[in-house]
């Protein structure tokens, strides 16, 4: 299956598929394993997220959280250790 072609004001062709850059903050959600919504943080990537979810205040006790972002829709789970 192709790509969806489109054409540019100057008659120039370019991909109209969407990507996400890498370099932009996007915002996750924080639950725990009950489905609580803990709150929310920005960051570059799950990676990024992971680790400031890790080392911020937000999860108090050792056990499950999952982040969400907001502009996926993909969900990751990430395990602290207290």
């Amino acid at each position: 299956m192709e790509g969806t072609i489109a054409i540019d004001d100057n008659g120039g062709r370019f991909s109209g598929k969407i990507r996400l850059e890498q370099n932009t903050l996007q915002n996750y959600d924080i639950f725990d394993v009950q489905g609580v919504r803990l709150g929310k943080l920005s960051a570059y990537a799950f990676s990024d997220a992971s680790a400031k979810l890790k080392s911020a205040n937000t999860a108090k006790t050792s056990g499950i959280y999952f982040l969400w972002s907001q502009a996926s829709g993909k969900m990751k789970s990430v395990r602290v250790a207290r």
